[in-house]
């Protein structure tokens, strides 16, 4: 476990969420159906752990060959309602596999997806990472308007939804903005590998410091995405490079490009595929900055890529030590 900070200052930055919440549950997978795995482990009753208000995750941790495992590094969002229902059972897990959080698409694609055989399969069940859990409303800046209160800015692929911290006689909360209900907003989810905008407010007294508190994932991560604008963060709690990243042909295609937002404007690169190059676009001598530490696990870039892909998996840019 560990942690790190992040210092928010006035107007607007990139932020990632590069450390996951400690195991809830792990286990080894008996079987699985469409939309459903079956712990080796039955005798726990996975649903009385979950808190209804919640959002949890089942990652895929190891495999038959070890971490090497094609499947490993794979996501499925859990139906919370129906595991814990009563009749769902012991040591038995619904998922949604139709949730944007799965990261698995079947091959060819079918619609509902469908869970892979996932049987031999080591999981890990965590909770997400929180809005209210990274960003602590008593450290921020509040207000009864969003756009003079702190924000933090969720991409959707086209646009950004708003949050913003409703301030209301010293009472704060996370509130979605032009939310006529001010539903309180702490729960909302922050998927690993998501990237955010947080903007602290011009009427704020000036930087303001958080602190990040989780686990570092020791396997493979993978990290779909669309084809045009993805924001995307680090999964590891380390600095990375286009090397490091295995950013290359096969998930990458000539010509995609990378962002990396200032504050004020972007440093842009792109790849020239032919020769497995990444450079930035304003360097006439085409220097290669394949092996440099570009994306900081504070931080989130813009991937802008020709085509979808789905089976894109970064390894750990770090080996963890053996137990003694």
């Amino acid at each position: 476990m560990g942690f790190y900070r992040l210092d928010l200052q006035v107007g607007y930055q990139a932020v990632g969420v590069s450390v996951v919440n400690p195991t809830l549950f792990g286990s080894w997978v008996e079987s699985s159906g469409d939309a459903s795995i079956s712990a080796s482990d039955d005798t726990v009753d996975i649903g009385a752990l979950l808190d209804p208000d919640k959002a949890y995750y089942v990652e895929i941790v190891e495999g038959p060959t070890g971490t090497s495992d094609p499947l490993v590094g794979q996501r499925f969002e859990l139906d919370v309602a129906e595991t814990i229902l009563p009749s769902t059972g012991g040591g038995v897990m619904m998922l949604e596999m139709d949730s944007e959080t799965t990261t698995w698409v079947n091959d060819p694609v079918t619609v509902p997806a469908t869970a892979p055989d996932l049987s031999g399969h080591r999981f890990e069940l965590r909770a997400h990472m929180t809005l209210g859990q990274v960003f602590d409303t008593g450290v921020l800046f509040g207000n009864t308007s969003f756009a003079d209160a702190d924000q933090v800015q969720v991409f959707d692929g086209s646009g950004f939804a708003i949050y913003y911290v409703l301030d209301v006689g010293g009472y704060k909360q996370w509130t979605r903005q032009a939310d006529p209900s001010y539903e309180p907003q702490e729960n909302l989810p922050i998927a690993p590998g998501q990237g955010l905008i947080f903007k602290r407010s011009e009427l704020s007294p000036g930087t303001a410091t958080v602190r990040v508190q989780g686990v570092a994932r020791l396997t493979p991560f993978v990290q779909p995405m669309d084809a045009g604008f993805n924001f995307v963060s680090e999964p590891f709690p380390k600095t990375n490079s286009f090397d490091g990243r295995d950013a290359f042909p096969g998930a990458f295609a000539n010509g995609d490009r990378v962002q990396l937002f200032d504050g004020a404007g972007f440093d842009t690169y792109e790849l020239y595929a032919v020769a497995d190059l990444w450079v930035d676009t304003l360097d006439t001598n085409y220097t290669s900055q394949n092996l440099e530490p570009l994306f900081d696990y504070r931080s989130a870039v813009f991937v802008n890529l020709s085509n979808p892909t789905n089976s894109y998996r970064i390894d750990p840019p770090y080996s963890p030590e053996p137990a003694p």
